[in-house]
């Protein structure tokens, strides 16, 4: 969610973002992004703006240094999911500050171009419904994202920070300031199972449910494997350090996933 347009943000302020944005995001033109406070009640809103273009896309801007190395590990959370390939991971990158751009004037920031879909935190019994009917997309693409997360161990998880587009069956997970510091635990991920009604099915021995979840943390886990290297090239980078759960083969994850729920 978004408030209005903020005004008093002088055109160049929003010409110099522009540029910073333009290559990155694959801009098309040079038309200029109205600029809106985030309004999630989290602790971070006052420093996360969101830039809206004519087009529609629309590209977050978080300086997230409430928590130490925050922006940055926004920023190499994000490069993990792309080496790893995850469905849904949205395309980041780190900027340095922009002067009289409203409450991140001058700070860090990271630059998030922002999923379509239901964020799961407002999400409906009629929502959860339709979730239901088609389980295996919604598990699989859940069970990828899991062994990103818990790789870099990004804990404060809540339903909120799930995105799930319908049309295009795609998962998204936002909100990664809070990784790399043993927050990451199986625990962690219930609030979108919870929500969706999905919890005590993947819990459940040889339910379809159950084994949706594991193809998707297994073929990920995969992935985890075969890169290991270049993700601790990323992550260690940056001074931070893959969770053990890296060490873990595509068999051993999601066994220690499932029973760790």
């Amino acid at each position: 969610m978004h408030g209005p347009a903020l005004t008093g943000i002088p055109q160049e302020a929003l010409e110099a973002l522009h540029s910073v944005l333009k290559n990155h995001f694959e801009l098309s033109d040079d038309s200029l992004p109205s600029l809106h406070k985030v309004e999630s009640a989290s602790a971070n809103d006052a420093s996360h703006l969101l830039a809206i273009y004519p087009s529609g896309r629309q590209i977050g801007l978080k300086a997230a240094d409430r928590i130490v190395q925050g922006t940055a590990k926004e920023d190499v959370v994000s490069s993990v999911m792309k080496e790893l390939e995850i469905p849904g991971h949205s395309p980041s990158m780190l900027c340095s500050g922009v002067p009289q751009l409203g409450s991140i004037a001058d700070r860090a920031f990271v630059a998030t171009e922002w999923n379509r879909g239901l964020n799961l935190g407002h999400a409906t019994q009629d929502d959860c419904t339709s979730i239901a009917q088609s389980p295996e997309g919604f598990l699989e693409a859940y069970g990828e994202w899991v062994v990103g997360c818990l790789v870099c161990d990004v804990g404060d998880d809540k339903s909120k920070h799930w995105i799930w587009d319908e049309a295009s069956g795609t998962l998204t997970h936002v909100d990664h300031e809070e990784s790399f510091n043993g927050g990451g635990t199986p625990k962690n991920y219930i609030a979108p199972l919870a929500t969706t009604g999905f919890y005590s099915k993947v819990k459940t021995v040889g339910s379809p449910e159950r084994a949706a979840l594991v193809r998707g943390i297994e073929r990920a886990a995969k992935r985890a494997e075969d890169k290991k290297q270049q993700l601790k090239t990323i992550v260690e980078g940056a001074g931070l350090k893959l969770s053990d759960w890296i060490n873990k083969g595509p068999n051993q994850f999601s066994s220690d996933f499932v029973s760790g729920l």
